[in-house]
């Protein structure tokens, strides 16, 4: 089945086959192609019939033999060949624009229209618009910023927000409570955190100390290397040790 637009002329092409084994190809034959349009009678088409080849013939379909639409009916007769029917179908559009089938009503320039990919809304309807849309209580908007998050001008509910006596005792246990690791080296004061300094005082007081004439040494837990070194000095008054590094 064709698909025929609408009072557009239009080669029909078909094939005729012999009547004596119904299978090769006929050719040399003068059909006459009569036509039904929409359950119509039979009428003989406008257009001229004429051979291809190859046992292939077409009609020449007048804008005339197109021009009603839905099932147009063919019924194909010559001397020496089958009777050959098929029904194409007469459409209001343009089956052959790639484009937008010829439909009329189809707005080319869609992309045009929305190039951002954006919908524009004609009206919304009362307390709808989302430019105006506020809350019934409080009768104020939400500010957000381009991720959705609110952004809060003054809380004035500051109540329900201490922590019980129970959470003050986990944390503290909690702080207190965490393992400590040996320092590898001198802390400094510019990385200095409490347990860095907890670290230091401990390795200080458990870890063994060597010292000789001028060097007081810190080693590690282990006594395999040292932690830290000091230069130690005593002119008979004064005893002096420098700051550990």
């Amino acid at each position: 089945m064709a698909l025929l637009k609408q009072s557009t002329a239009y080669a029909r092409v078909f094939v005729l086959v012999d009547s004596t084994d119904h299978v090769s190809a006929k050719t040399g034959l003068t059909p006459s192609v009569n036509l039904s349009k929409a359950g119509a009678t039979f009428a003989a088409a406008g257009g001229t019939v004429s051979e291809i080849g190859s046992g292939a013939y077409k009609v020449a379909l007048t804008t005339t033999d197109t021009g009603t639409l839905g099932d147009l009916a063919f019924d194909v007769i010559a001397t020496g060949a089958d009777r050959t029917q098929f029904i194409d179908q007469v459409v209001a559009f343009d089956p052959s624009d790639g484009a937008a089938l010829g439909l009329g009503r189809l707005d080319a320039a869609v992309s045009s229209r929305l190039a951002a990919g954006n919908v524009t809304v004609g009206s919304y309807a009362a307390g709808q618009d989302p430019a105006t849309l506020t809350l019934a209580t409080p009768a104020n908007k939400l500010a957000t910023d381009g991720s959705g998050r609110i952004t809060v001008g003054s809380n004035a509910d500051k109540t329900g927000y201490a922590l019980s006596a129970g959470e003050h005792t986990a944390i503290g246990n909690d702080v207190l409570g965490a393992a400590l690791s040996e320092p590898g080296a001198r802390p400094a004061w510019a990385t200095m955190t409490v347990a860095r300094a907890l670290q230091w005082l401990s390795a200080l007081a458990l870890n063994k100390l060597t010292q000789t004439s001028a060097t007081q040494t810190l080693r590690n837990d282990a006594d395999t290397s040292s932690t830290a070194s000091a230069a130690v000095s005593d002119d008979g008054t004064t005893f002096t040790r420098g700051k550990w590094s």
